[in-house]
């Protein structure tokens, strides 16, 4: 059905026969993204992190106290994680300017093929504290760790996690958005179109606007919500997403549910 006019005042019946409709299958740009399994990855541990010098949770018991910069930890991370069905890395990126980004190229240069990994831009760093930080080093970032041959690309387009994505500015604890958040990142993202970079922006945050689908090319989650309602959150973020297309037009959305196991 490519349109329905009316040419008289009143209300219509009108009956779709969805079966119908269903075995022509999804329209072009609509269908289902092949399934991912990605891992948030964090390059910032030292050994004596694991003592109770960084933010650790009570019950996370870790047997093998590492170092981030290590290659043996880095490569058992990597087989950690290919042996348990996961396809890549989100990893936490805070700029160019931190003793961590040297990490983020350790990694690169220990991934096998087949296996992959993103950029999650930790929207509160002091790097991205206004629209010119942003986008000169969002650029940086797809000019050296998106040149990999492993980085996640989906459409032939590099893919951006963004953490909070609607507190863009804020320094860490801050309650409530970032007013015009989404036209930020519009004229943000007009920049980098104009430097050549063409990203898939995956956002984040809750609450959720809807309009938000209108910004990025997905949203997700960081963590998982009470397990009761979890499900039925990504039911809803996951038909809004497959939705927006249908009724704006231009490509499928993206809803990226997330788990956090043993927080449930």
């Amino acid at each position: 059905v490519a349109s329905l006019r009316l040419t008289a005042p009143g209300t219509r019946r009108l009956v779709v026969p969805t079966a119908r409709l269903a075995d022509g299958g999804p329209v072009p740009g609509t269908e289902p993204l092949p399934p991912r399994v990605l891992a948030f990855y964090y390059p910032w541990y030292q050994v004596g992190d694991w003592a109770g010098e960084m933010p650790i949770a009570a019950d996370n018991m870790n047997p093998t106290p590492y170092d981030s910069a290590d290659p043996d930890a880095i490569d058992r991370h990597i087989q950690q994680a290919t042996g348990a069905g996961i396809d890549g890395f989100i990893v936490s990126w805070w700029g160019r300017d931190t003793s961590w980004d040297a990490n983020v190229v350790a990694l690169e240069e220990r991934i096998p093929p087949g296996f992959t990994f993103a950029l999650y831009l930790e929207m509160f760093s002091p790097a991205f504290r206004n629209e010119a930080d942003l986008v000169r080093e969002i650029d940086h970032a797809f000019d050296t760790h998106g040149a990999s041959e492993h980085y996640l690309r989906i459409g032939g387009r590099p893919v951006l996690y963004v953490f909070s994505s609607h507190n863009v500015f804020q320094e860490v604890g801050t309650v409530g958005r970032t007013p015009r958040y989404q036209e930020i990142w519009r004229r943000v993202l007009d920049a980098l179109a104009r430097q050549g970079h063409d990203p898939l922006v995956i956002g984040e945050g809750r609450p959720f606007d809807v309009e938000d689908f209108g910004v990025f090319d997905g949203m997700h989650v960081y963590g998982t919500e009470d397990p009761a309602i979890t499900p039925a959150r990504n039911r809803q973020m996951a038909l809004t997403a497959r939705a927006w297309a249908a009724v704006h037009g231009g490509d499928r959305k993206i809803w990226g549910a997330s788990i956090i196991p043993g927080y449930d």
